[in-house]
């Protein structure tokens, strides 16, 4: 499964890009990420610039999958699930103990932290039989997060700034439902 999220991922994250303080390619920040970079040579934000798709995929795998906990979910649910956590990944967790509750009645501490009650709701989550309701449920706790993220960013970022990042954000869940 992973094979096919990366393929996702990749496409969507696109190039190389500065801004913000921040040099990403793939969607690799290298001030996230200097200690794995380093081991693939990459000590300078620049060089970012000639990162090849192979480093981002080993990062991704490596650093972002195990932790994500996506190769516990159902395949349906993986391609949303690691694609928000990979930007947000607190927000990623807490959506999805936010729909065990909703969906299931899990009554889980939404905290993020995907501790042994939360890997049981999941465990029933995964064997819900109405995932479409899942998808849409994870997804709209997805979309609610990036509002709130759009009303903090107002204050950091202005407007347009904010509006520009939290559309290309939804845009992302769009293309999801595609």
């Amino acid at each position: 499964m992973f094979e096919e999220v990366i393929c996702f991922i990749l496409e969507n994250e696109g190039g190389y890009y500065t801004g913000d303080s921040l040099h990403t390619n793939f969607g690799i920040a290298f001030e996230y990420n200097k200690k794995v970079l380093k081991e693939h040579g990459i000590t300078q934000p620049d060089q970012m610039k000639t990162m090849h798709p192979e480093v981002a995929y080993e990062i991704y795998k490596v650093k972002y999958w195990g932790r994500s906990k996506s190769c516990f979910l159902p395949d349906k649910l993986v391609k949303t699930h690691f694609d928000f956590y990979i930007n947000k990944p607190t927000l990623a967790m807490k959506a999805l103990q936010l729909t065990c509750n909703r969906v299931l009645g899990s009554g889980l501490v939404v905290d993020g932290a995907i501790g042994t009650l939360s890997k049981k709701a999941l465990t029933v989550l995964c064997a819900f039989d109405k995932m479409d309701l899942v998808i849409d449920c994870y997804n709209m706790f997805r979309l609610r997060s990036y509002v709130e993220l759009l009303k903090n960013a107002r204050n950091t970022h202005g407007d347009k700034k904010a509006v520009d990042f939290i559309l290309s954000w939804t845009e992302r869940v769009n293309k999801l439902y595609r």
